[in-house]
Protein backbone atom coordinates (compact mmCIF):
# COMPACT_ATOMS: atom_id res chain seq x y z
CA UNK A 1 0.00 0.00 0.00
CA UNK A 2 2.69 2.13 0.58
CA UNK A 3 5.01 1.46 -2.92
CA UNK A 4 6.91 4.91 -3.51
CA UNK A 5 4.98 5.10 -6.76
CA UNK A 6 1.76 4.56 -5.73
CA UNK A 7 -0.03 1.36 -4.90
CA UNK A 8 -0.10 -0.96 -7.42
CA UNK A 9 -3.54 -1.85 -9.11
CA UNK A 10 -2.67 -5.56 -9.36
CA UNK A 11 -2.87 -7.29 -5.86
CA UNK A 12 -1.29 -10.14 -6.78
CA UNK A 13 1.14 -11.82 -9.87
CA UNK A 14 1.53 -15.11 -9.85
CA UNK A 15 5.25 -15.72 -12.08
CA UNK A 16 5.98 -19.68 -13.16
CA UNK A 17 9.02 -20.12 -14.36
CA UNK A 18 8.80 -22.22 -18.10
CA UNK A 19 12.64 -22.62 -19.74
CA UNK A 20 10.99 -24.17 -22.60
CA UNK A 21 9.79 -21.85 -25.03
CA UNK A 22 7.45 -24.03 -27.28
CA UNK A 23 5.72 -24.89 -24.11
CA UNK A 24 5.58 -21.08 -23.26
CA UNK A 25 4.23 -20.50 -26.68
CA UNK A 26 1.93 -23.07 -25.69
CA UNK A 27 0.99 -21.76 -22.68
CA UNK A 28 0.42 -18.58 -24.00
CA UNK A 29 -2.03 -19.78 -26.50
CA UNK A 30 -4.53 -21.72 -24.29
CA UNK A 31 -4.60 -18.52 -22.32
CA UNK A 32 -2.35 -20.43 -19.05
CA UNK A 33 -0.52 -17.16 -18.46
CA UNK A 34 -0.90 -14.01 -19.07
CA UNK A 35 2.55 -12.89 -20.50
CA UNK A 36 5.80 -13.46 -20.90
CA UNK A 37 9.06 -11.88 -19.08
CA UNK A 38 12.29 -11.75 -20.23
CA UNK A 39 14.15 -14.22 -22.65
CA UNK A 40 11.87 -17.15 -23.35
CA UNK A 41 10.85 -17.02 -26.74
CA UNK A 42 12.54 -16.99 -29.63
CA UNK A 43 11.61 -14.27 -32.88
CA UNK A 44 10.36 -17.31 -34.64
CA UNK A 45 8.21 -18.10 -31.81
CA UNK A 46 6.89 -14.71 -31.62
CA UNK A 47 5.70 -14.48 -34.95
CA UNK A 48 4.39 -18.17 -34.64
CA UNK A 49 2.29 -16.39 -32.09
CA UNK A 50 1.45 -13.24 -33.67
CA UNK A 51 0.33 -15.35 -36.44
CA UNK A 52 -2.38 -17.47 -34.39
CA UNK A 53 -2.79 -15.62 -31.11
CA UNK A 54 -6.28 -13.53 -31.17
CA UNK A 55 -6.34 -12.68 -27.41
CA UNK A 56 -3.29 -10.46 -27.82
CA UNK A 57 -0.09 -8.91 -29.09
CA UNK A 58 3.69 -9.51 -28.84
CA UNK A 59 5.88 -6.22 -28.70
CA UNK A 60 9.68 -6.11 -29.69
CA UNK A 61 11.86 -4.75 -27.14
CA UNK A 62 15.40 -3.97 -27.71
CA UNK A 63 17.67 -4.81 -24.35
CA UNK A 64 21.71 -4.83 -23.83
CA UNK A 65 23.68 -4.31 -27.02
CA UNK A 66 25.24 -7.23 -28.54
CA UNK A 67 28.64 -6.43 -29.10
CA UNK A 68 32.41 -7.70 -29.94
CA UNK A 69 35.02 -7.52 -27.21
CA UNK A 70 38.72 -7.47 -28.30
CA UNK A 71 41.43 -8.35 -25.92
CA UNK A 72 43.18 -5.46 -25.11
CA UNK A 73 46.12 -7.24 -22.45
CA UNK A 74 49.26 -7.64 -24.33
CA UNK A 75 49.89 -10.53 -22.92
CA UNK A 76 47.20 -12.42 -24.84
CA UNK A 77 45.80 -10.25 -27.54
CA UNK A 78 47.13 -12.01 -31.20
CA UNK A 79 47.61 -10.43 -33.02
CA UNK A 80 49.32 -7.51 -31.48
CA UNK A 81 46.96 -5.11 -34.15
CA UNK A 82 44.05 -5.72 -31.99
CA UNK A 83 45.54 -2.81 -29.82
CA UNK A 84 46.00 -0.59 -32.48
CA UNK A 85 42.69 1.23 -33.15
CA UNK A 86 42.98 2.03 -36.63
CA UNK A 87 42.43 -1.67 -37.44
CA UNK A 88 39.56 -2.48 -34.59
CA UNK A 89 38.01 0.50 -36.65
CA UNK A 90 38.55 -1.23 -40.21
CA UNK A 91 37.02 -4.27 -38.73
CA UNK A 92 33.87 -2.61 -37.74
CA UNK A 93 33.29 -0.64 -40.53
CA UNK A 94 34.15 -3.87 -42.77
CA UNK A 95 30.59 -5.28 -41.07
CA UNK A 96 27.41 -4.55 -42.77
CA UNK A 97 25.40 -4.18 -39.09
CA UNK A 98 22.20 -3.00 -41.04
CA UNK A 99 22.11 -6.41 -42.66
CA UNK A 100 23.04 -8.38 -39.41
CA UNK A 101 19.70 -6.44 -38.25
CA UNK A 102 17.33 -7.66 -41.19
CA UNK A 103 19.13 -11.44 -40.82
CA UNK A 104 18.46 -12.06 -37.31
CA UNK A 105 15.92 -9.44 -35.74
CA UNK A 106 14.02 -9.13 -39.17
CA UNK A 107 14.31 -5.31 -39.00
CA UNK A 108 13.03 -5.24 -35.52
CA UNK A 109 16.62 -3.92 -33.72
CA UNK A 110 18.80 -0.99 -34.38
CA UNK A 111 22.47 0.22 -34.88
CA UNK A 112 24.17 0.18 -31.48
CA UNK A 113 26.30 2.96 -32.28
CA UNK A 114 28.12 2.81 -28.83
CA UNK A 115 27.23 0.12 -26.12
CA UNK A 116 26.33 2.56 -23.15
CA UNK A 117 23.58 5.00 -23.65
CA UNK A 118 20.70 4.52 -25.83
CA UNK A 119 18.28 6.07 -28.19
CA UNK A 120 15.81 5.60 -25.68
CA UNK A 121 17.68 6.99 -22.71
CA UNK A 122 16.65 10.62 -21.91
CA UNK A 123 19.57 12.15 -21.87
CA UNK A 124 20.62 10.39 -25.53
CA UNK A 125 19.80 13.26 -27.20
CA UNK A 126 22.62 15.38 -25.32
CA UNK A 127 25.49 13.56 -26.03
CA UNK A 128 24.25 11.74 -29.58
CA UNK A 129 26.80 14.93 -30.82
CA UNK A 130 29.94 13.50 -29.35
CA UNK A 131 29.23 9.85 -30.79
CA UNK A 132 31.64 9.16 -33.21
CA UNK A 133 30.17 7.39 -36.30
CA UNK A 134 31.14 4.11 -38.37
CA UNK A 135 29.29 3.74 -41.91
CA UNK A 136 29.90 0.26 -43.16
CA UNK A 137 32.40 0.69 -45.69
CA UNK A 138 34.39 -2.20 -46.89
CA UNK A 139 36.56 0.14 -49.21
CA UNK A 140 38.08 2.07 -46.31
CA UNK A 141 38.24 -0.97 -44.04
CA UNK A 142 40.52 -2.20 -46.73
CA UNK A 143 42.60 1.07 -46.59
CA UNK A 144 42.78 1.37 -42.64
CA UNK A 145 44.82 -2.48 -42.30
CA UNK A 146 46.99 -1.17 -45.25
CA UNK A 147 47.56 1.67 -42.63
CA UNK A 148 47.96 -0.11 -39.74
CA UNK A 149 50.95 -1.74 -41.56
CA UNK A 150 49.61 -5.15 -43.28
CA UNK A 151 49.63 -5.86 -46.64
CA UNK A 152 47.91 -7.67 -49.06
CA UNK A 153 48.46 -10.88 -50.81
CA UNK A 154 47.08 -11.81 -54.59
CA UNK A 155 44.85 -14.60 -52.35
CA UNK A 156 43.46 -11.18 -51.25
CA UNK A 157 44.25 -11.84 -47.58
CA UNK A 158 46.11 -9.28 -45.17
CA UNK A 159 49.62 -10.60 -44.18
CA UNK A 160 51.98 -8.73 -40.75
CA UNK A 161 55.61 -7.56 -41.45
CA UNK A 162 56.74 -11.52 -41.29
CA UNK A 163 54.23 -12.89 -44.01
CA UNK A 164 51.42 -14.47 -41.51
CA UNK A 165 48.10 -14.41 -42.45
CA UNK A 166 45.87 -11.59 -39.99
CA UNK A 167 43.73 -15.10 -38.21
CA UNK A 168 42.66 -14.05 -35.25
CA UNK A 169 39.99 -15.85 -33.16
CA UNK A 170 36.54 -14.90 -32.68
CA UNK A 171 34.72 -16.79 -30.36
CA UNK A 172 31.24 -16.77 -28.60
CA UNK A 173 29.05 -18.42 -26.38
CA UNK A 174 25.71 -18.12 -27.68
CA UNK A 175 25.81 -15.55 -30.82
CA UNK A 176 27.15 -18.38 -33.38
CA UNK A 177 24.99 -17.28 -35.95
CA UNK A 178 25.87 -13.46 -35.52
CA UNK A 179 29.75 -14.90 -35.19
CA UNK A 180 29.84 -16.96 -38.43
CA UNK A 181 28.55 -13.57 -40.46
CA UNK A 182 30.97 -11.19 -38.99
CA UNK A 183 33.96 -13.60 -39.72
CA UNK A 184 32.48 -13.99 -43.28
CA UNK A 185 32.43 -9.99 -43.23
CA UNK A 186 35.79 -9.98 -42.30
CA UNK A 187 37.06 -12.47 -44.82
CA UNK A 188 35.34 -10.27 -48.06
CA UNK A 189 38.33 -7.31 -46.44
CA UNK A 190 41.23 -9.87 -46.26
CA UNK A 191 40.56 -10.46 -42.50
CA UNK A 192 40.59 -14.24 -41.71
CA UNK A 193 39.10 -15.03 -38.81
CA UNK A 194 38.99 -18.42 -37.21
CA UNK A 195 35.56 -18.89 -35.36
CA UNK A 196 35.03 -20.80 -31.98
CA UNK A 197 32.48 -21.85 -30.37
CA UNK A 198 32.85 -21.94 -25.94
CA UNK A 199 31.78 -25.33 -24.49
CA UNK A 200 29.51 -24.98 -22.32
CA UNK A 201 31.48 -26.29 -19.32
CA UNK A 202 33.85 -23.46 -19.86
CA UNK A 203 31.01 -20.80 -20.28
CA UNK A 204 31.19 -20.59 -16.70
CA UNK A 205 35.49 -20.62 -15.77
CA UNK A 206 36.01 -16.70 -15.46
CA UNK A 207 40.01 -17.70 -16.03
CA UNK A 208 39.43 -18.93 -19.21
CA UNK A 209 36.66 -16.05 -20.14
CA UNK A 210 39.33 -13.53 -19.06
CA UNK A 211 42.27 -14.83 -20.99
CA UNK A 212 41.43 -14.80 -24.27
CA UNK A 213 43.58 -14.31 -27.90
CA UNK A 214 41.54 -12.20 -30.25
CA UNK A 215 37.63 -11.20 -30.26
CA UNK A 216 34.42 -12.49 -28.31
CA UNK A 217 31.02 -11.70 -29.14
CA UNK A 218 28.50 -11.55 -26.21
CA UNK A 219 25.68 -9.77 -25.44
CA UNK A 220 26.35 -7.27 -22.32
CA UNK A 221 25.20 -3.92 -20.45
CA UNK A 222 28.51 -1.79 -20.24
CA UNK A 223 28.27 1.10 -18.51
CA UNK A 224 31.06 3.66 -17.86
CA UNK A 225 32.89 2.25 -14.65
CA UNK A 226 32.95 -1.42 -16.49
CA UNK A 227 36.16 -0.70 -18.58
CA UNK A 228 37.75 0.87 -15.56
CA UNK A 229 41.22 -0.46 -13.78
CA UNK A 230 39.06 -1.97 -10.95
CA UNK A 231 36.94 -4.11 -13.31
CA UNK A 232 39.36 -5.88 -14.62
CA UNK A 233 39.73 -9.50 -13.92
CA UNK A 234 42.62 -10.30 -12.17
CA UNK A 235 44.18 -13.64 -10.18
CA UNK A 236 43.87 -11.71 -6.98
CA UNK A 237 40.05 -10.73 -7.67
CA UNK A 238 39.36 -14.22 -8.53
CA UNK A 239 38.77 -13.05 -12.52
CA UNK A 240 35.63 -11.39 -10.86
CA UNK A 241 35.08 -8.05 -12.83
CA UNK A 242 33.02 -6.59 -16.06
CA UNK A 243 35.68 -5.51 -17.68
CA UNK A 244 36.06 -8.08 -20.52
CA UNK A 245 38.19 -6.46 -22.73
CA UNK A 246 41.58 -6.29 -19.93
CA UNK A 247 41.30 -2.56 -21.27
CA UNK A 248 43.71 -0.37 -18.51
CA UNK A 249 43.74 3.76 -19.03
CA UNK A 250 44.26 6.22 -16.37
CA UNK A 251 43.03 8.76 -17.90
CA UNK A 252 39.56 6.95 -18.80
CA UNK A 253 39.71 5.66 -14.96
CA UNK A 254 39.55 9.31 -14.39
CA UNK A 255 37.15 10.48 -16.74
CA UNK A 256 34.75 7.80 -15.53
CA UNK A 257 35.31 8.92 -11.73
CA UNK A 258 34.75 12.29 -12.60
CA UNK A 259 31.08 11.30 -14.42
CA UNK A 260 30.22 9.05 -11.22
CA UNK A 261 31.30 12.12 -8.48
CA UNK A 262 28.75 14.71 -11.01
CA UNK A 263 25.93 15.73 -9.10
CA UNK A 264 24.97 18.75 -11.32
CA UNK A 265 23.32 17.83 -14.26
CA UNK A 266 25.56 19.80 -16.49
CA UNK A 267 28.16 17.89 -14.91
CA UNK A 268 26.99 14.89 -15.04
CA UNK A 269 26.17 15.60 -19.29
CA UNK A 270 29.69 16.84 -20.01
CA UNK A 271 30.85 13.74 -18.70
CA UNK A 272 28.90 11.66 -20.42
CA UNK A 273 30.05 13.36 -23.43
CA UNK A 274 33.49 12.68 -23.22
CA UNK A 275 32.94 8.89 -21.80
CA UNK A 276 30.72 8.64 -25.02
CA UNK A 277 33.14 10.31 -27.19
CA UNK A 278 36.22 8.24 -25.82
CA UNK A 279 34.12 4.84 -26.15
CA UNK A 280 33.37 5.39 -29.89
CA UNK A 281 36.58 6.63 -30.98
CA UNK A 282 38.89 4.52 -29.50
CA UNK A 283 36.28 1.07 -30.29
CA UNK A 284 36.71 -0.98 -26.74
CA UNK A 285 34.28 -2.61 -27.75
CA UNK A 286 32.80 -2.80 -31.19
CA UNK A 287 29.16 -1.99 -30.88
CA UNK A 288 26.57 -4.45 -33.37
CA UNK A 289 22.88 -4.03 -32.52
CA UNK A 290 20.76 -4.28 -29.48
CA UNK A 291 19.06 -7.30 -28.67
CA UNK A 292 15.57 -7.91 -29.54
CA UNK A 293 13.26 -9.61 -26.99
CA UNK A 294 9.51 -10.79 -27.49
CA UNK A 295 6.99 -9.02 -25.21
CA UNK A 296 3.60 -10.83 -25.21
CA UNK A 297 1.03 -9.53 -23.43
CA UNK A 298 -2.88 -10.80 -23.02
CA UNK A 299 -5.15 -7.81 -24.33
CA UNK A 300 -6.68 -8.25 -21.10
CA UNK A 301 -3.35 -6.86 -19.52
CA UNK A 302 -2.64 -3.34 -19.48
CA UNK A 303 0.19 -0.84 -18.73
CA UNK A 304 2.82 -3.71 -19.53
CA UNK A 305 5.64 -2.48 -22.42
CA UNK A 306 8.65 -1.43 -23.56
CA UNK A 307 11.11 0.64 -21.21
CA UNK A 308 12.53 4.06 -22.42
CA UNK A 309 10.23 3.91 -25.33
CA UNK A 310 10.88 0.60 -26.57
CA UNK A 311 14.80 0.41 -25.52
CA UNK A 312 16.45 -1.33 -22.85
CA UNK A 313 20.02 -0.98 -22.26
CA UNK A 314 20.59 -1.85 -19.00
CA UNK A 315 19.27 -4.93 -18.65
CA UNK A 316 15.77 -4.25 -17.20
CA UNK A 317 12.64 -6.68 -17.86
CA UNK A 318 9.70 -5.70 -18.76
CA UNK A 319 8.52 -5.89 -15.02
CA UNK A 320 10.04 -2.76 -14.44
CA UNK A 321 6.52 -1.22 -14.38
CA UNK A 322 4.72 -3.69 -12.70
CA UNK A 323 2.68 -1.30 -10.30
CA UNK A 324 1.13 0.03 -13.45
CA UNK A 325 0.00 -3.56 -14.84
CA UNK A 326 -3.84 -3.67 -14.69
CA UNK A 327 -6.24 -6.30 -15.45
CA UNK A 328 -9.76 -5.42 -17.89
CA UNK A 329 -12.89 -7.57 -17.96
Amino acid sequence: DDYFLGRPKLDQIIVKFIPDGNTMLANLLSGEIDANVGRGLTLDQADQLNERWMDGKVQYNLTAPIHIWPEMDARWSNPPAIRDVRFRRALLMAINRQELIETFTGGRSKIAATAWLSPGDAEFPAVEKSIVQYAFDPRQSVQLFADAGFSRGVDGLFRDAWGAVVSPEIRTSTRVNETLSIVDYWKQVGIKAQPYTIPRQLAQDLEYRTQFTGFEVIRSPIQPRTITSGELRTPETKYVGANYANYSNADYDALAARYYAAIARPDRVQAENDIMNWLSDQLIDLPLMYDTEPIAAKNRLSGLGPRYGGVTVRGASNVWNAQDWDLTS
